[in-house]
Protein backbone atom coordinates (compact mmCIF):
# COMPACT_ATOMS: atom_id res chain seq x y z
CA UNK A 1 0.00 0.00 0.00
CA UNK A 2 3.02 2.13 -0.86
CA UNK A 3 1.30 4.51 -3.19
CA UNK A 4 -1.82 5.25 -1.02
CA UNK A 5 -1.76 8.33 1.09
CA UNK A 6 -2.88 7.49 4.40
CA UNK A 7 -6.13 8.63 4.44
CA UNK A 8 -6.83 6.15 1.56
CA UNK A 9 -5.46 3.24 3.63
CA UNK A 10 -8.06 2.68 6.14
CA UNK A 11 -10.79 2.84 3.56
CA UNK A 12 -8.59 0.59 1.26
CA UNK A 13 -8.42 -2.08 4.04
CA UNK A 14 -12.05 -1.78 4.56
CA UNK A 15 -12.80 -2.86 0.92
CA UNK A 16 -10.66 -5.44 1.20
CA UNK A 17 -12.17 -6.83 4.00
CA UNK A 18 -16.04 -6.13 2.27
CA UNK A 19 -14.56 -8.53 -0.19
CA UNK A 20 -13.20 -10.84 1.56
CA UNK A 21 -16.77 -11.45 3.26
CA UNK A 22 -18.26 -11.48 0.21
CA UNK A 23 -15.76 -14.35 -0.92
CA UNK A 24 -16.27 -16.43 2.41
CA UNK A 25 -20.18 -15.99 1.38
CA UNK A 26 -19.45 -17.58 -1.95
CA UNK A 27 -17.48 -20.19 -0.45
CA UNK A 28 -20.22 -21.26 2.07
CA UNK A 29 -22.84 -21.22 -0.99
CA UNK A 30 -20.12 -24.11 -2.70
CA UNK A 31 -19.67 -25.88 0.70
CA UNK A 32 -23.34 -26.33 1.46
CA UNK A 33 -23.84 -27.31 -2.56
CA UNK A 34 -26.54 -25.08 -3.53
CA UNK A 35 -24.56 -24.82 -7.09
CA UNK A 36 -24.84 -28.31 -7.59
CA UNK A 37 -28.02 -29.95 -9.14
CA UNK A 38 -29.80 -33.53 -7.82
CA UNK A 39 -31.16 -35.86 -9.82
CA UNK A 40 -33.07 -39.33 -9.25
CA UNK A 41 -33.55 -41.51 -12.14
CA UNK A 42 -37.22 -42.35 -12.82
CA UNK A 43 -37.57 -46.69 -11.80
CA UNK A 44 -38.03 -46.75 -16.01
CA UNK A 45 -34.22 -45.21 -16.88
CA UNK A 46 -30.97 -46.91 -16.87
CA UNK A 47 -29.42 -45.52 -13.42
CA UNK A 48 -25.89 -46.97 -14.66
CA UNK A 49 -26.11 -45.31 -17.73
CA UNK A 50 -26.97 -42.19 -16.54
CA UNK A 51 -24.39 -41.99 -13.52
CA UNK A 52 -21.74 -42.75 -15.73
CA UNK A 53 -22.36 -39.60 -17.66
CA UNK A 54 -20.68 -36.14 -16.82
CA UNK A 55 -20.54 -32.55 -18.00
CA UNK A 56 -21.58 -31.91 -21.55
CA UNK A 57 -23.01 -35.65 -22.12
CA UNK A 58 -25.24 -35.66 -19.08
CA UNK A 59 -26.53 -32.17 -20.11
CA UNK A 60 -27.40 -33.64 -23.38
CA UNK A 61 -28.75 -36.70 -22.21
CA UNK A 62 -30.99 -34.68 -19.45
CA UNK A 63 -32.17 -32.88 -22.63
CA UNK A 64 -33.06 -35.54 -25.21
CA UNK A 65 -34.88 -37.02 -22.40
CA UNK A 66 -36.71 -34.07 -21.32
CA UNK A 67 -35.52 -33.04 -18.05
CA UNK A 68 -36.27 -29.48 -17.98
CA UNK A 69 -36.54 -28.26 -14.57
CA UNK A 70 -32.99 -30.00 -13.75
CA UNK A 71 -32.02 -27.99 -17.14
CA UNK A 72 -33.19 -25.31 -16.30
CA UNK A 73 -31.67 -25.29 -12.90
CA UNK A 74 -28.44 -26.31 -14.20
CA UNK A 75 -28.35 -23.48 -16.21
CA UNK A 76 -29.19 -20.70 -13.57
CA UNK A 77 -26.88 -22.02 -11.46
CA UNK A 78 -23.96 -22.17 -13.92
CA UNK A 79 -25.06 -18.44 -14.72
CA UNK A 80 -24.67 -16.80 -11.30
CA UNK A 81 -21.82 -18.75 -10.04
CA UNK A 82 -19.82 -17.67 -13.81
CA UNK A 83 -21.02 -14.03 -12.91
CA UNK A 84 -20.33 -13.85 -9.63
CA UNK A 85 -17.17 -15.75 -9.77
CA UNK A 86 -16.48 -12.82 -12.41
CA UNK A 87 -17.62 -10.16 -10.73
CA UNK A 88 -15.41 -10.64 -7.86
CA UNK A 89 -11.91 -11.70 -10.57
CA UNK A 90 -12.68 -7.61 -11.17
CA UNK A 91 -13.47 -6.47 -7.91
CA UNK A 92 -10.21 -7.93 -6.55
CA UNK A 93 -7.87 -7.05 -9.22
CA UNK A 94 -9.09 -3.46 -9.25
CA UNK A 95 -8.14 -3.40 -5.30
CA UNK A 96 -4.84 -4.52 -6.69
CA UNK A 97 -4.44 -1.94 -9.03
CA UNK A 98 -5.81 0.77 -6.84
CA UNK A 99 -2.95 -0.20 -4.43
CA UNK A 100 -0.43 0.34 -6.45
CA UNK A 101 -1.61 3.88 -7.51
CA UNK A 102 -2.97 2.51 -11.21
CA UNK A 103 -6.56 4.60 -10.53
CA UNK A 104 -7.11 4.66 -14.53
CA UNK A 105 -7.14 1.20 -14.42
CA UNK A 106 -8.94 0.37 -11.18
CA UNK A 107 -11.72 2.44 -12.27
CA UNK A 108 -11.99 0.93 -15.83
CA UNK A 109 -11.95 -2.60 -14.03
CA UNK A 110 -14.62 -1.46 -11.55
CA UNK A 111 -16.69 -0.93 -14.36
CA UNK A 112 -17.69 -4.30 -15.57
CA UNK A 113 -18.43 -5.87 -11.94
CA UNK A 114 -20.72 -2.80 -11.19
CA UNK A 115 -22.48 -2.47 -14.28
CA UNK A 116 -22.78 -5.55 -16.42
CA UNK A 117 -22.25 -8.17 -13.83
CA UNK A 118 -24.40 -6.99 -11.46
CA UNK A 119 -27.28 -5.98 -13.92
CA UNK A 120 -27.09 -9.65 -15.50
CA UNK A 121 -27.10 -10.68 -11.79
CA UNK A 122 -30.17 -8.35 -11.39
CA UNK A 123 -31.96 -9.80 -14.43
CA UNK A 124 -31.87 -13.83 -13.73
CA UNK A 125 -33.13 -12.92 -10.07
CA UNK A 126 -35.76 -10.72 -11.48
CA UNK A 127 -36.53 -13.21 -14.83
CA UNK A 128 -34.58 -16.42 -14.63
CA UNK A 129 -36.51 -17.74 -17.66
CA UNK A 130 -36.29 -14.73 -20.27
CA UNK A 131 -32.53 -14.70 -18.67
CA UNK A 132 -31.99 -18.21 -19.81
CA UNK A 133 -34.13 -17.96 -22.69
CA UNK A 134 -32.10 -14.34 -24.00
CA UNK A 135 -28.84 -16.08 -23.21
CA UNK A 136 -29.39 -19.25 -24.96
CA UNK A 137 -31.20 -18.05 -27.98
CA UNK A 138 -29.05 -16.64 -31.01
CA UNK A 139 -31.58 -14.77 -32.27
CA UNK A 140 -31.93 -12.83 -28.95
CA UNK A 141 -28.45 -12.82 -28.71
CA UNK A 142 -27.70 -9.35 -29.80
CA UNK A 143 -30.76 -7.79 -28.10
CA UNK A 144 -29.22 -9.63 -24.62
CA UNK A 145 -26.58 -6.99 -25.11
CA UNK A 146 -26.51 -4.99 -21.89
CA UNK A 147 -26.38 -1.34 -24.03
CA UNK A 148 -29.57 -3.03 -26.49
CA UNK A 149 -31.29 -3.55 -23.24
CA UNK A 150 -33.70 -0.33 -22.62
CA UNK A 151 -33.90 2.05 -20.28
CA UNK A 152 -37.57 1.07 -18.54
CA UNK A 153 -36.31 -2.60 -19.37
CA UNK A 154 -33.36 -2.09 -16.50
CA UNK A 155 -35.36 -0.02 -14.56
CA UNK A 156 -38.36 -2.52 -14.37
CA UNK A 157 -35.99 -5.58 -13.67
CA UNK A 158 -34.33 -3.46 -10.64
CA UNK A 159 -37.72 -2.91 -9.34
CA UNK A 160 -38.75 -6.14 -9.58
CA UNK A 161 -35.43 -7.17 -7.95
CA UNK A 162 -36.15 -4.44 -5.40
CA UNK A 163 -39.40 -5.83 -4.57
CA UNK A 164 -37.82 -8.82 -3.40
CA UNK A 165 -35.55 -7.34 -0.97
CA UNK A 166 -36.91 -5.92 2.30
CA UNK A 167 -35.54 -2.14 3.89
CA UNK A 168 -33.49 -1.10 0.68
CA UNK A 169 -32.97 2.63 0.47
CA UNK A 170 -32.82 3.49 -3.16
CA UNK A 171 -35.56 3.56 -5.79
CA UNK A 172 -35.44 1.19 -9.52
CA UNK A 173 -34.61 4.76 -10.50
CA UNK A 174 -31.71 5.45 -8.57
CA UNK A 175 -29.82 2.62 -9.17
CA UNK A 176 -30.53 2.39 -12.88
CA UNK A 177 -28.15 4.86 -13.16
CA UNK A 178 -25.53 2.51 -12.64
CA UNK A 179 -26.94 0.62 -15.76
CA UNK A 180 -27.54 3.58 -17.46
CA UNK A 181 -24.87 5.25 -19.66
CA UNK A 182 -25.79 8.09 -21.74
CA UNK A 183 -23.98 9.67 -24.55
Amino acid sequence: MNYLPKRFKQNHVYCIDIYNEIVSLFKEIEKNNFLSVKYMPANNENSEEILSLLGEELYKWLKINKHYRELFEIEYKNCYAALFTDMLQYLLTSLQCSVKGQLNITYALLRKPLKDNLFYLEYLLADPIKFLESFNSEKDQELFAIEKITKEKKIEIIRIVLSKIKYFPYSAEDLSLIHISEP
